[in-house]
């Protein structure tokens, strides 16, 4: 999961993706949520 969470931030064609929708940022948000979900305890 973690792995596909990076894939977002890290290959252009995501964010490319998600900026035509206004928020640049939604890639990053996307990662930061999966990897602190799975860091729960």
């Amino acid at each position: 999961m973690i792995g596909i969470a990076d894939t977002y931030v890290d290959d252009p064609r995501f964010s490319d993706y998600f900026d035509r929708f206004g928020n640049g940022q939604l890639t990053a948000f996307i990662a930061q949520a999966v990897e602190g979900y799975l860091s729960l305890d």
